[in-house]
């Protein structure tokens, strides 16, 4: 057993993150050596809805409302599921033989009865039934409902009949990680994935679709089985068919593929030089190129501002760059760099799984140094020509095409709700005297929601990530008129952005990420 530094709970040797607060145990290189190896995600899977969080304002110099009512959304469980957590994850020394002898105490371990499911009942054995919607199946076979759960594991989604006569049940795998596949006892006691960090509880991240059929009497299946109501499932490894692709299109204006070039920089500001800079920068360019063509290319971009004014804000920003950063190489951007075509809905949820584990730690960091602590996070992932954007809090993630500076975030604050609604005009957004009021933040509650958005590249366009110390000084046309004095280096636009924002006063700890794309 090994101990977590960050709660003390103790945690299975092969554990890489603890199962209790999701803090990372083995050295940073141990992880990033991990990455190494492909990793195999589960077929494309239909997500579940987002379900819509009650935000309440914050003010960054003041103190945060008491009583946090806010609890994790599960989507499992825990109670009656068979309990994995002795068995662990096969160890890279064992044989093959090993494995396959863990892999059926594993299914051995799955034994747990099927509850509160209808089974309907015939007099005589060979006799054929109809449930409630006429189709007829086999007496001898267990005809489950849409929703139960099969051994405490395996949740039945969509119910068909074989050609003879068993039924054929599409389930979802509750008891694997989505994004690595590992063995996990997921239940709000234990909500990250003890391998890879994955916050497993989110009820928008896809689960594994397998199929059950109930094995033959006579003449037996051979295959993967699950004991549950007395009766052997035969778990089959395929998956149904997908109705549509959904994963997302390539187009044409990059022949050769995507060539990014980025450029970062972070400097303490004029007015803040004798306080320790709360801002942590994150900036990783990778690119295989195949045959004279970019593909894939991949980009992780993203600034964390601690939040001005409250306690420690340099560690919150750092624990959230440190947490998405981690797990992000492993369920991301690995499986991205070896060819994994994942669909949008994939991303967005590995995306929102890495930012909630981000949120939490930092919730529970405040807790335990008695303060209220916290963070913005504005990240963009760039897939080939495909960004997906995430934002919590009032640092932003601009859009430079054509000559027009797009803002393509909307900033979680006081001021920009009143400028939404016509209240205020945008220059008054500088002025405004609750312009430092944040009503979402990284560490605030136990679960955030973050604004998810997604754009296409097109040859020439430019990202710029940056905290409040640099558009507020600036202002959009001061950032506007940097871009159109056309330095072609993007490290040089990050260094003149600061430079200008200091010369206008620098006020706060600046920060800034450039990345262009070309042909």
């Amino acid at each position: 057993m090994s101990s977590c530094p960050s709660c003390g709970v103790e945690n299975r040797p092969t554990a890489r993150f603890c199962h209790q607060c999701g803090q990372l145990l083995v050295p940073i290189a141990e992880l990033l050596e991990a990455t190494e190896n492909p990793v195999e995600l589960p077929a494309e899977t239909k997500g579940h809805p987002a379900t819509d969080e009650p935000e309440v304002v914050a003010g960054r110099a003041g103190e945060v409302p008491g009583g946090d009512t806010s609890e994790v959304v599960g989507s499992v469980s825990s109670a009656e599921e068979a309990d994995f957590d002795e068995l662990g994850p096969p160890n890279e020394d064992m044989s093959t033989a090993e494995v396959s002898e863990r892999s059926a105490m594993v299914v051995s371990a799955v034994t747990e009865d099927v509850g509160d499911v209808s089974i309907p009942v015939a007099d005589e054995p060979n006799e054929v039934i109809e449930d409630a919607d006429g189709v007829a199946f086999p007496a001898n076979d267990i005809r489950l409902e849409i929703g139960a759960i099969v051994a405490g594991r395996f949740a039945v989604q969509e119910i068909a009949t074989q050609e003879d006569g068993r039924v054929r049940y599409r389930v979802e795998d509750r008891g694997i990680c989505p994004a690595c596949l590992a063995l996990i006892h997921p239940s709000e006691e234990e909500p990250y994935c003890f391998e890879c960090g994955a916050y497993v509880m989110s009820p928008d991240l896809p689960r594994p679709q397998r199929v059950l059929v109930l094995a033959a009497d006579s003449n037996p299946d051979t295959g993967e089985t699950i004991a549950a109501d007395g009766r052997r499932f035969l778990l089959l490894a395929e998956t149904p068919p997908a109705a549509a692709d959904e994963s997302y299109p390539t187009g044409d204006s990059f022949p050769r593929g995507v060539h990014l070039l980025s450029g970062q920089r972070s400097d303490v500001g004029l007015a803040r030089a004798d306080r320790p800079d709360e801002d942590s920068v994150f900036a990783l360019t990778m690119s295989a190129i195949y045959e004279s063509r970019a593909v894939p290319t991949l980009g992780l971009y993203f600034v964390a501002d601690g939040m001005g004014g409250h306690g420690d804000g340099e560690i919150a920003s750092r624990l959230v760059a440190e947490t998405v950063c981690n797990v992000l190489l492993q369920s991301l951007i690995a499986p991205a760099l070896y060819g994994k075509q994942l669909p949008v809905e994939t991303i967005e949820a590995l995306l929102d799984s890495a930012v909630q584990l981000g949120n939490r730690l930092v919730r529970q960091e405040a807790t335990r140094c008695g303060n209220d602590m916290g963070s913005t996070l504005t990240l963009a992932f760039v897939h080939n020509e495909h960004v997906f954007v995430v934002n919590v809090g009032d640092s932003r993630t601009y859009l430079w095409r054509n000559g027009v500076l797009q803002q393509l975030t909307e900033d979680h604050s006081a001021v920009f709700q009143l400028f939404r609604v016509g209240t205020i005009r945008e220059e008054e957004i500088y002025t405004h005297p609750r312009r430092n009021e944040i009503t979402r933040n990284m560490g605030f509650r136990q679960t955030v929601q973050p604004d998810f958005f997604q754009i296409d590249l097109l040859p020439g366009d430019t990202l710029l990530l940056c905290c409040d110390g640099l558009w507020e000084m600036l202002h959009n046309d001061g950032i506007a008129d940097v871009f159109l004095t056309s330095y072609g280096d993007p490290q040089q636009i990050c260094d003149e952005l600061i430079r200008r924002a200091n010369q206008a006063g620098g006020d706060d700890n600046i920060s800034a990420i450039v990345v262009r794309a070309q042909a």
